[in-house]
């Protein structure tokens, strides 16, 4: 196998029967690296279930068309396993009855299991997903004009490859000390001007290199700098108001998160975290061995 899934924690309904679809899929995805939550309603089949699976994959007696059970069951695994990454809707049922001799509770039970179950399954496990993924759209002027919602520009952008991967690598510096000044200059505001900065965090050191070379601070200070407080909220520059890739999530592709915390932030829907007058805000990005460093400037565009 390859290991796809290495690193995964996957949700799979109706896995109690070792013969079945479900119970076929949570070994697949055993066998690629994937931690599989296995439910049913049935209790003997699960206990059979984790004599076969083992650690780390656990399971759970849940009622698929049960809003309650489900709730709970998606909580437990979301505390038991840290993530849910995929959900595989398998548990479904089928009656033997004729049809004209079906009643009504009958049909109720298999659109209950077979419809109603996978609202409530896919319902219940989207949080937990979501903190795994999200996505920007970017439109022409024209069309911002027409959004009825808080409408947030591109004020400046810059990019700038430094080494390859293969090659020795010089920490010194980053790339950021070439794509920050074009960003900044496209927008025409300093690094005094941000209000809040999503910078990526792929290790600490990777912060303090970032605040150095885009200008927050001289070269050599970063650590004094952070230690005065300026990152926190009510500082100078508000950093990962979302807790960053360290202490939010890291679904692999982290980029992507600092353009919706700073899109939050700049409309005013970060809620406990907001920052106070937020109107422009910089998020800057890094790629390979910190070889390819991104910057981009947004900018509340609200009259």
């Amino acid at each position: 196998m390859t290991g796809l899934l290495s690193g995964k924690t996957a949700v799979i309904t109706g896995a109690g029967s070792p013969g079945g679809i479900g119970r076929a899929t949570a070994r697949l995805f055993a066998a690629e690296g994937a931690a599989c939550a296995l439910t049913d309603i049935d209790e003997a089949g699960l206990e059979e279930a984790a004599a076969e699976m083992g650690p780390p994959h656990r399971t759970y007696v849940c009622d698929v068309a049960d809003a309650a059970s489900v709730k709970g069951t998606t909580a437990d695994i979301a505390a038991d396993l840290g993530r849910i990454d995929i959900l595989v809707n398998n548990a479904g049922i089928v009656m033997g009855t004729p049809f004209d001799e079906i009643s009504e509770d009958e049909f109720d039970s298999v659109l209950g299991v077979n419809l109603k179950g996978n609202f409530l399954m896919a319902q219940a496990c989207l949080p937990a997903m979501r903190d795994g993924g999200g996505a920007i759209v970017v439109v022409a002027p024209e069309v911002m004009k027409s959004l009825n919602r808080p409408k947030i520009k591109i004020l400046g952008a810059g990019e700038a490859p430094k080494h390859q991967m293969g090659g020795q690598v010089d920490l010194t510096y980053s790339g950021a000390r070439w794509s920050g000044p074009a960003a900044f200059a496209e927008a025409g505001v300093t690094p005094k001007d941000i209000k809040y900065a999503s910078i990526y965090d792929s290790f600490t050191i990777t912060v303090l290199m970032l605040l150095e070379d885009l200008g927050f601070c001289p070269k050599g200070e970063g650590g004094r700098w952070v230690a005065e407080g300026h990152l926190r909220r009510g500082g100078r520059h508000p950093l990962n108001t979302d807790g960053g890739g360290l202490s939010s999530c890291h679904p692999g592709m982290r980029g992507i998160f600092l353009l919706i915390e700073a899109t939050r932030q700049l409309r005013g829907q970060a809620g406990d975290v907001q920052v106070t007058d937020a109107k422009t805000a910089l998020c800057c990005g890094s790629g390979g061995w910190l070889s390819a460093i991104g910057a981009v400037i947004l900018g509340n565009q609200q009259p």
